[in-house]
């Protein structure tokens, strides 16, 4: 790690430009591909959902495991920087392929999908961890951390927004075969794109993760898994990604419901949903300043905090107009804005806790966990939500009844908020503060202290505040 206190305003936005090329490959099949899957390669809607699934399992499971191989990487060229090198190009190239009808190469759609799918994630996992892995060894200020994690989700944010534009003229192509072309042209241009901006972060970051600074040889996948055993910062977070993931998600997909059914008016929702993205967006650089002041854990319990009261009084209350949809909208798009960079923010800070505990130190393991947890509570919600709207009784594209309608604004509203407080209430035990990290690193980085012995085969750990003894 670098031993400034700051990173420079142009590694940051070098960072940030980094995501926003690599959020370009990652987004785009969330928004769009199901679309492309249906009305362009003419997959059965159960085969396309499938398709869809199967790769993001597989993407589940080669996170941590790609997390493993990344932390025992040690080249001439750096730790995690030959991986964004050469697997960009790989990455993009897939992303064009991805959204390729298998017609034009004569192969049969579902299992031609299917295997691109897999290769895609695949090589997305081989840049989006590494890439994650650098706030670590970038910076090991805990504040800083928290900037550099505001400029990573801004530049995602604007990566989705910027999808959201340039797929409408595509969405709105006239016929199968306009609308393919449209997305080959889509995918080429990201493509491109995406490869420009992870390089010249790659080189921007040569001097942080140049030879010598990986640290020392290799650790086993026995030392790996008890260093993650040991780190329950690490296990908090996971258990929060996971719960936001699955219950915090049901208010974006349910706005669009709410607004046709309860409303009356279906593009009220797409309104709604456009203020929801645009409030998130704006509100990071906010959450990133409240950051630095208080501690990234408090701060994340206030953002939930908001979502939760703001649906909990939508629900009590009798408002059920456009303009009550809209401020609701704004308002929960602030603070899932904050949970999501409050939350990244927190990951690179745990590292240091498992290293005090063990004395080895995994960064793209911690990540790779991480990233799991989030997919894993995504994959959990899409279920949820459909056995939710079954027992709702809802019936697409007829009238509800009023017990479903009540379903409907239920879902949109408690399910989220029930989320948002079981995080804030899981929190209360995340005491890895501003100062408790900087004693930790201070530790780290000073003499070597002769501890007691061991326990289970494990040194003794060192607790947050600097001394011996459980943390």
């Amino acid at each position: 790690m670098t031993t400034r206190p700051e990173l420079s305003r142009r590694l940051k936005l070098s960072y940030g430009f980094g995501e926003f090329g690599k959020a370009l490959l990652f987004h785009a099949p969330n928004l769009v591909w199901l679309f492309f899957l249906t009305d362009v390669v003419g997959l059965a809607p159960a085969a396309a959902g499938l398709v869809a699934l199967i790769p993001l399992l597989w993407d589940a499971v080669t996170d941590p495991l790609f997390g493993y191989i990344a932390d025992r990487t040690r080249t001439r060229y750096g730790q995690y920087r030959p991986y964004m090198i050469a697997g960009a190009p790989v990455a993009a190239g897939l992303f064009v392929l991805f959204f390729t009808d298998p017609a034009i190469l004569g192969l049969p759609a579902f299992w031609t999908t299917l295997f691109f799918a897999i290769l895609f994630r695949t090589s997305l996992t081989i840049i989006d961890v590494p890439h994650n892995s650098l706030m670590a060894k970038a910076v090991k200020d805990s504040r800083e951390r928290a900037t550099l994690a505001a400029v990573k989700m801004m530049f995602s944010s604007a990566a989705l927004i910027v999808i959201a534009l340039a797929t409408r003229p595509i969405l709105a192509g006239d016929g199968a075969g306009e609308e393919a072309r449209l997305f080959q042209l889509f995918a080429g241009v990201g493509a491109v794109l995406c490869v420009v901006l992870v390089w010249q972060n790659a080189a921007a970051f040569r001097k942080i993760d140049a030879p010598g600074k990986a640290g020392s040889d290799p650790i086993g996948l026995g030392e790996a898994v008890g260093t993650l055993k040991a780190n329950r910062y690490l296990q908090m977070i996971a258990v929060c990604a996971i719960l936001a993931m699955l219950l915090l998600p049901n208010f974006a997909k349910m706005v669009l419901y709410y607004a046709k059914y309860n409303l009356g008016r279906e593009e009220a929702g797409g309104i709604a949903l456009f203020a929801f993205t645009l409030a998130t967006f704006l509100a990071i650089p906010g959450w990133g300043l409240l950051a630095r002041r208080i501690d990234k854990a408090r701060a994340l319990q206030f953002a939930h905090g908001l979502v939760a009261l703001a649906l909990v009084t939508f629900y009590a209350l009798p408002m059920n107009g456009f303009g009550a949809l809209l401020g609701l909208s704004v308002v929960v798009g602030m603070g899932v804005g904050g949970a999501n960079m409050l939350t990244m923010a927190l990951v690179p800070d745990v590292i240091e806790y498992g290293q005090a505990r063990t004395g080895r130190r995994i960064e793209a393991g911690v990540f790779g966990c991480f990233t799991f947890s989030l997919k894993l509570g995504n994959g959990l919600g899409v279920g949820l939500l459909g056995l939710l709207l079954s027992a709702a009784g809802f019936v697409a594209n007829t009238s509800q009844t009023a017990s479903t309608l009540g379903g409907l604004e239920a879902i949109m509203t408690l399910v989220p908020a029930a989320g948002s407080l079981f995080v804030v209430l899981i929190l209360t035990r995340f005491d890895l503060g501003h100062e408790a990290h900087h004693r930790l690193v201070e530790t780290i980085a000073g003499p070597t202290i002769l501890l007691d012995g061991e326990r289970d085969g494990n040194v003794e750990p060192i607790g947050v505040d600097g001394q011996l003894g459980e943390a």
